[in-house]
């Protein structure tokens, strides 16, 4: 079942009803595994049968609220895996979720931009390459600040502060971790 919805997801343009079906799947599969080493294991199997990632960034750019949310959704559940975070990240994952929150998150649904903050936070904790990006990208303090005032959840107020203290962390040592990471 796995492999058929990864497939599925893969194959089909990101608006296709098929599409969705099969990110939904994907979903319901990644949240009944039973413990966390399971779930990158899973998340490891289900990006190693195709090009995953880049597949559930096209269906993040959709623009369906729906779609996206499912699609972060899934990406957030993935990214427990260090290999899938590091394949999401040279996918363009957090460039592509700041571009989608630019401006506030105005026009988004407030769930999906608790969403995106917990994706990005899920995929800096676990790939190093991209708390590096987050850090060097310009406007993210910004960014962030901008988020924070205008956010209605708590819980999303505290993800922003949590991708906002990852930003202020990785830049006083970034030289250190670029170093750690190159050698």
């Amino acid at each position: 079942m796995v492999s058929q919805a990864c497939h599925q997801a893969e194959d089909s343009t990101p608006y296709s009803l098929s599409a969705l079906q099969a990110v939904h799947k994907l979903n319901r599969c990644l949240m009944e595994v039973p413990n966390y080493d399971q779930a990158v294991l899973f998340a490891e199997r289900a990006a190693s049968l195709g090009p995953l990632p880049d597949s559930l960034l096209r269906l993040l750019c959709s623009g369906a609220p729906a779609a996206m949310l499912l699609a972060s959704n899934c990406l957030h559940h993935l990214c427990a895996s260090t290999q899938v975070a590091r394949q999401c990240g040279e996918a363009g994952l957090v460039e592509t979720v700041l571009g989608l929150l630019k401006g506030g998150g105005r026009g988004l649904e407030p769930a999906l931009v608790d969403s995106l903050l917990q994706l990005l936070v899920t995929s800096t904790q676990t790939d190093v390459r991209q708390r590096v990006t987050l850090g060097s990208l310009r406007g993210v303090v910004t960014l962030l600040a901008t988020l924070l005032g205008g956010i209605e959840f708590v819980q999303s107020r505290v993800t922003a502060l949590e991708l906002l203290k990852v930003v202020l962390l990785s830049r006083k040592g970034s030289r250190r971790q670029m170093t750690l990471y190159l050698f």
